[in-house]
């Protein structure tokens, strides 16, 4: 006569209690880690155009590793598209996925996904480069990206940050 146990009926099972109680309290800490990454990272950028002369947009200070000087007989700089990244490493590429000598990490920043590649890491692309949830900050040249989605970044120049 378990089945009208009015106190059964009321409260479900005691392990199905646990079991959504484990679960709802593993749902709120991985919302706190998001909402903790998304306001402790950041992300800008700034599009392509003079730096210099009377055709010049307005580049921030953090955007100088990207600036280039023009080819004579042009004497004015540019910036390509350039972004800084403050985040944490979510993913170190041990093997370099695109052959081109590079090392990747897969960085969180603000809302975004973004791919940093470091061109000087070496060809394994192990040493040296930052752990797992290390903070990290970069700027560098906005490129296309191989997967959709995931902004990259060919970094110009990296610092590790706070944690």
């Amino acid at each position: 006569m378990l089945s009208h146990d009015p106190v059964r009926k009321r409260h479900g099972h005691p392990a199905r209690r646990a079991l959504a109680f484990v679960l709802g309290a593993a749902a709120l800490v991985v919302l706190a880690l998001a909402g903790w990454t998304v306001t402790q990272t950041s992300y800008a950028h700034v599009g392509p155009g003079f730096v210099q002369g009377p055709a010049s947009i307005h580049a921030p200070a953090w955007s100088r590793p990207c600036w280039r000087r023009n080819r004579p007989p042009f004497h004015n700089a540019y910036t390509p598209p350039c972004a800084r990244v403050v985040g944490r490493v979510v993913l170190r590429q041990h093997v370099d996925p695109d052959g081109d000598g590079d090392a990747h990490l897969i960085v969180i920043a603000g809302v975004r996904v973004v791919n940093l590649k470091l061109p000087r890491a070496g060809a394994d692309g192990a040493p040296g480069l930052p752990g797992l949830g290390s903070r990290v900050t970069a700027v560098g040249e906005l490129v296309r990206g191989r997967w959709p989605g995931v902004t990259e970044v060919r970094a110009a120049w990296t610092a590790p940050g706070p944690r």
